[in-house]
């Protein structure tokens, strides 16, 4: 609350709540882990890893975190990490997951962890920052609707190792990196599987900067891809194997500023 607390869920242990913040007041620290397959913990409103405090969250060695909405760097004093783990560990949030709501959040997923939402945004809200690295084989973060990378804020994605980033909704679903005029949002792509998939469009500038690096054999694929819609987009296709693979129509400059570079054989 206003201290330090710690929370730790093991061997199959379970934590059912309403209500969940760690690091709830400006001051306050707190963490949780959940270590271990069928250890869990559920959250039937909202989970919030970093309040107005610093909060730390760990999944690991299979454990999982349920809830309705999660936040990471809820307020502007909030700092939220989660680290979701090894094979079989996950995190799901039935509707949003906000990585830096209106503070600063980090998200680090590895080594066949997985995590699912709705809806995803990285630097949700005006003066927010949010860090997201999908990293390694088997590690995705899978999104029903749609991705924001830097919606107001400043967002980070990054893919490497064989990680996986998509979104899949039915009717379409989009990337944006630089989504409303002050969003900032960069994308790096990096490495012989690792791959970026938008089932709509994906937008670098929306009405913002973007920025979209596909380094090393990395691949984006998606039906339609547009650099600068309203705002400034930029994108980099760089080495062999490097691909981002558009199956409709590529706007460079649709009503704003897009640069296109391909280089060293990508």
């Amino acid at each position: 609350y206003d201290g330090s607390g710690t929370l730790n869920v093991t061997n199959g242990g379970a934590v059912t709540s309403a209500f969940s913040a760690l690091g709830l007041n400006t001051g306050s620290s707190g963490t949780a882990t959940i270590d271990g397959a069928g250890s869990t913990w559920a959250t039937t409103n909202g989970l919030h890893v970093g309040y107005e405090g610093q909060g730390t969250l760990t999944i690991q060695n299979g454990g999982a975190v349920t809830a309705q909405i999660e936040h990471l760097g809820f307020l502007a004093t909030g700092v939220g990490i989660a680290t979701v783990d090894g094979a079989g560990s996950s995190l799901t949030a039935a509707t949003d997951l906000l990585v830096g709501t209106v503070g600063q959040g980090t998200l680090n997923v590895s080594n066949g962890g997985v995590v699912t939402s709705a809806t995803g945004y990285v630097g949700a809200n005006a003066g927010s920052s949010g860090t997201v690295t999908v990293d390694g084989t088997g590690s995705p973060w899978t999104v029903a609707n749609d991705l924001y990378v830097g919606d107001l804020g400043q967002g980070t994605l990054t893919i490497q190792n064989g990680g996986a980033v998509a979104t899949t909704g039915v009717a379409g679903s989009h990337v944006y990196l630089g989504y409303e005029a002050t969003g900032v949002g960069t994308a790096t792509v990096d490495g012989a599987g690792s791959i970026l998939t938008a089932n709509l469009s994906v937008y670098v500038g929306e009405n913002g900067q973007g920025t979209l690096n596909v380094t090393n054999g990395g691949v984006v694929n998606s039906v339609f891809g547009t650099l600068g819609w309203n705002g400034a987009g930029t994108a980099t296709i760089d080495g062999a194997g490097s691909a981002w693979t558009v199956a409709n129509t590529m706007f460079v400059g649709d009503n704003g500023q897009g640069t296109l570079t391909i280089r060293n054989g990508g």
